[in-house]
């Protein structure tokens, strides 16, 4: 079988860098100390520390393409030169440090970032105008909110900084291993729960309440209700669900870390991996599909390809959700069945609620007339008219049923990045996410038939907002939540791998039978947005595994 690598290449008059396959003659294995299955950014970033190490890695990647859910690329046929960044877009913690990107020296092999951070971060919306905008400053965005509520304004910062406090406690240890803390993370955490008791106590209580709760005990005002009641739904659960206030630890992502985005998209987190991959001795392979994990006398040997093709290694890394890993890639027989009911019992999209998201090209940029003429307040909005319309639609959701008034995130990533469009062009980038869609419709229906529907419905929600839009409209695509599944090999279409609850938190994360980034298979090891910590683009399960995988090698 013909394997095929990555080759980054530049598209004439634009500084946008995009991966391309190139046809390599096929190659017989004499072994390597690590492969990677599975190119998304952990499988990548744990790749790049064993190169860095001296370690012969080759990384195995199904698709086309590497970056897994992050990914950027020309989707559009009739709007040739638009760039989508199909799933992930928003950088949150990654520049927590140490952070990957620095110590990978991600700069030198092609990342870059915007100069200035997206400010605002986002805006609320209303029907009747009304905005409601989360700058960087947090003293700006009480400026905001005092528009709407002195109360709300005065306990906004109170509510940032206690929850700043617990997760700076938290970092040094969610960046490290689950169940072997370094001494001086200890002392680093130690000294920061002694410095912030009272406030770690309460911050800690506030990120394992549910959001519904947390917003009444502390805000009055719909608006500002609506606006991180939005931005939580990327836990795919109730309001009402005990942990679902974890989702606000992204205030401090918003104002202390900011929020980044690559130039290009981001897609060139991944390239810029890859190049450092490369550049230290180490191979990536992509339109590759592993057929299983071989394992023999309880240890993983290697693996072998779709083509029947075995390739030979040390130490194996399975960089997918912990599903696919126990159920598609090994033989049922090399797992005890306690971790296969372990994995059938794994929370996984649990509420039938998923994201369905709509991508288009426009030719104009959408204007807003209640908004005011400033763009960049207008580049990332959250949509939603009412706290009742968001939980009616979440239970629409649960019950398999399609709401007619699905809350959006809009983003319009061009505004920023004016690489994301063809040169010369007056046009935008839109991305929308319904972020309260059913994964499974009732009824017998079936996503294939109702999905133009669902997406028709969705533009013209937008454009209730911004008038004339669906006029500009170039092109678009649509993707349905379980096409999520489909074209990124992700069990029932989460990007979280496994679902962010209490119970799948911490240092048990997926499950006990496959925590702390170990299998019951010696040598084999597994990473990604279901390890621990959890999802979100730093890197920092890929780079964790890392260590383990280094540590078995030298013994």
């Amino acid at each position: 079988m013909a394997t095929r690598r990555w080759r980054p290449t530049r598209r004439p008059g634009c500084a946008t860098r995009r991966l391309r396959p190139r046809r390599l003659g096929s190659s017989v294995s004499t072994g390597y100390d690590a492969i990677i299955v599975g190119g998304g950014h952990n499988g990548l970033v744990c790749a790049a520390f064993l190169a860095r190490a001296g370690r012969k890695v080759l990384v195995l990647e199904a698709r086309s393409i590497v970056g897994g859910f992050c990914t950027t690329a020309e989707l559009l046929p009739a709007a040739p030169g638009f760039q989508i960044s199909r799933c992930a877009s928003e950088f949150i913690l990654t520049n927590v440090k140490p952070s990957v990107i620095d110590q990978l020296e991600l700069e030198r092999y092609g990342l870059k970032w915007l100069a200035e951070d997206p400010d605002p971060i986002m805006t609320y919306l209303g029907y009747d105008g009304s905005t409601l905008a989360t700058w960087k400053s947090v003293d700006r965005t009480v400026e905001e909110i005092r528009k709407f509520s002195r109360r709300d304004a005065e306990r906004y910062p109170v509510l940032v900084d206690l929850i700043t406090n617990a997760l700076e406690v938290a970092l040094p240890y969610v960046m490290g291993h689950p169940k072997r803390v370094r001494p001086d993370a200890l002392v680093t955490m130690a000294w920061r729960l002694a410095k912030g008791r009272g406030k770690v106590a309460k911050g800690a209580r506030i990120l394992t309440s549910s959001i519904d709760s947390v917003l009444d005990e502390w805000f009055e005002s719909e608006q500002l209700k609506c606006q991180l009641s939005v931005f939580a739904l990327a836990n795919f659960g109730p309001l009402k669900e005990v942990g679902s206030a974890f989702t606000l630890a992204c205030l401090p992502g918003f104002h202390r870390y900011g929020m980044k985005r690559p130039i290009g998209g981001s897609i060139n987190f991944p390239n810029a991996l890859v190049r450092c991959i490369e550049a230290h001795g180490g191979e990536v392979r992509v339109g590759t599909r592993v057929e299983s994990i071989d394992v023999t006398g309880g240890h993983a040997r290697g693996v072998t390809l779709t083509d029947g093709e075995s390739l030979q290694a040390r130490q194996v890394v399975a960089a997918v959700d912990p599903w696919t890993l126990v159920n598609r890639l090994l033989a049922p027989s090399v797992i005890p069945q306690e971790v296969h009911e372990q994995v059938r019992a794994m929370p996984v999209n649990r509420f039938n609620i998923s994201v369905f998201k709509v991508d288009a090209a426009l030719s104009k940029a959408p204007e807003f007339p209640l908004a005011g003429r400033d763009r960049h307040v207008t580049s990332a909005l959250t949509l939603c008219p009412s706290l009742d319309v968001l939980n009616h639609s979440l239970y629409d959701s649960i019950q398999g049923e399609v709401t007619v008034a699905p809350p959006l995130y809009a983003v319009q990533p061009s505004v920023c990045d004016r690489t994301l469009v063809p040169p010369g062009s007056d046009g935008e980038t839109l991305y929308l996410y319904a972020l309260a869609a059913p994964y499974q419709l009732s009824g017998g229906r079936d996503w294939a038939t109702e999905k133009d529907g669902f997406a028709d419905l969705m533009m013209k929600a937008f454009e209730s907002y911004a008038p004339g839009s669906l006029d500009h409209v170039i092109d678009s695509v649509a993707l349905s939540p379980p096409e999520f599944d489909v074209e990124y090999n992700a069990y029932r279409g989460s990007y979280n791998h496994v679902d962010n609850v209490l119970s799948t938190l911490g240092p048990v994360r997926p499950v006990p039978g496959l925590s702390s980034y170990k299998t019951p298979v010696d040598g084999l090891w597994h990473t990604g947005s279901g390890a621990f910590p959890m999802g979100w683009l730093h890197g920092w399960p890929g780079r964790a595994t890392s260590r383990d995988v280094l540590r078995a090698l030298r013994r």
